[in-house]
C-alpha cells in the first residue's frame, strides 16, 4: 500500500465483477459501471502509521488530517476516540477492534452523527473503515 491521499485512486472507474459473475458480451449489464472510489455507500477507509500514529491515507472529506497524529482526535462530545483507534492498531495483526464515536458526514450538513469504525493492524499500518449509523 502506498501512503498518501486517495485523490486519484478514488475516482470512479469500471470495476471488475465479483468472482463468478463476469460480464459476457451482450449481457444486459455489459456496460454497467460500478462506483469504485474507495467508499461503498457509507464506508470510509483510512490508514495511519502504527508507530507514530500519523495519518498516511484518508478520504476526501478529511484530507486535512494527512500527517496528523490519530491519537489527538476527539469527537464533539469530547470523547478521545483517536487514542482508541491507535490502541487498536497496536493489537496483533488481523485482530479487529470496533470503535464508536460521533463524526460529521461528508456534505453540507455538519451535524455530528454516530459512527462506527473497525480497525486492524496491517503490517506497519493501522487501517480502518468506518460507517455512519
Amino acid at each position: 500500500m502506498s501512503a498518501g491521499y486517495y485523490s486519484v485512486a478514488l475516482e470512479p472507474h469500471r470495476c471488475p465483477e465479483p468472482s463468478g459473475s463476469a460480464n459476457q458480451p451482450g449481457d444486459d449489464h455489459d456496460s454497467q459501471t460500478h462506483d469504485c472510489r474507495g467508499t461503498d455507500r457509507d464506508l470510509y477507509p483510512f490508514c495511519s502509521n502504527a508507530g507514530d500514529g500519523k495519518f498516511v491515507a484518508v478520504g476526501a472529506n478529511v484530507k486535512h488530517l494527512l500527517g496528523t497524529d490519530i491519537r489527538g482526535l476527539k469527537d464533539p462530545t469530547g470523547k478521545a476516540y483517536g487514542i482508541e483507534l491507535y490502541a487498536a492498531a497496536q493489537k496483533p495483526e488481523g485482530q479487529v477492534t470496533e470503535v464508536s464515536y460521533m463524526f460529521t458526514q461528508p456534505g453540507d450538513d455538519k451535524t455530528p452523527v454516530p459512527k462506527v469504525t473497525f480497525v486492524t493492524k496491517a503490517g506497519d499500518l493501522g487501517c480502518g473503515v468506518g460507517y455512519y449509523k
